[in-house]
């Protein structure tokens, strides 16, 4: 074997493996980056969906305020328009 044959041999193999762990690592970056964009997409839509629990909070606050003093009005409602109902010494005869 010469010297050619030998480089003929050695070359395609260096290359190879050169090309190997130049693929790995660049999958391994592009992994690191699509984890990462994942992680950004998750914490915007936790910061929207934080935000939406709040606003809902709110308006559950103010809906339960406006039961109770619906509630309160239907009370007093009730003491002024519904009548009494008759006692049994008092029936109509």
């Amino acid at each position: 074997m010469n010297f050619d044959s030998i480089l003929n041999i050695i070359i395609p193999f260096a290359t190879a493996v050169a090309g190997f762990f130049t693929g790995k690592r660049k999958q391994k970056n592009d992994f690191l980056k699509d984890l990462q964009a994942s992680v950004n997409m998750l914490v915007a839509k936790n910061k929207e969906q934080v935000k939406e629990i709040i606003e809902l909070r709110d308006e559950n606050a103010n809906l339960e305020q406006q039961i109770s003093r619906l509630q309160n009005e239907i009370d007093f409602l009730k003491t002024k328009i519904i009548p009494k109902k008759p006692r049994k010494n008092e029936v109509k005869g």
